[in-house]
């Protein structure tokens, strides 16, 4: 299965080119296929043929099935969840969550198997319902995770998403900002 498709066409121009003589073009295939692309030559019509499936199997929404979410997702992100399932198309990109600051203090954290451990000792815990994620590389102004001040203040967290090498979800801290209630 590829997880993208390109369509390219490219007009080679013959040593002896005249603008009298009429230039062929060749129409390319790309696809991605698991970090490698592969490039094929194809026939106008086949090249029309995948291009016209790929666009129905968009139209009727079966690429979104559990396993294919890759795209970046319309709205805003609301829980972990979300973040994780949409990781791949999200990795090292800014995201916007709204949750609680909960410095140092993961005693009513549920922290889910695709949660990263802490990066650096100064990391803090970051909570969206019950469940928390660990936030590395800078904090909010006026919190302190050493002496508990802020904690359970409502921010709205920009950060950029980290996947570990072994698939683990971790938030780097860009900035935030107090939720007026």
């Amino acid at each position: 299965m590829f997880s993208s498709l390109f369509l390219a066409t490219r007009a080679p121009t013959p040593p002896n080119y005249s603008p009298t003589l009429p230039q062929t073009n060749q129409i390319l295939i790309f696809l991605h296929c698991g970090g490698e692309r592969v490039a094929c030559p194809a026939r106008p019509c086949a090249a029309r043929a995948v291009l016209c499936l790929a666009a129905l199997a968009v139209a009727i929404g079966c690429l979104t099935s559990p396993g294919c979410e890759t795209s970046k997702p319309r709205g805003t992100l609301e829980t972990f969840d979300d973040v994780y399932r949409y990781r791949e198309a999200m990795r090292d990109s800014l995201i916007a969550l709204t949750g609680r600051f909960m410095g140092w203090q993961g005693g009513e954290c549920v922290f889910p198997s695709y949660a990263a451990p802490q990066a650096t000792r100064s990391d803090w815990i970051f909570k969206i319902g019950d469940s928390c994620l660990y936030v590395t590389g800078g904090r909010p102004p006026d919190v302190s995770p050493m002496e508990g001040t802020g904690v359970g203040r409502q921010i709205r967290l920009d950060a950029r998403l980290r996947i570990t090498p072994d698939s683990r979800v971790l938030l780097e801290y860009v900035s935030s900002a107090p939720v007026v209630q």
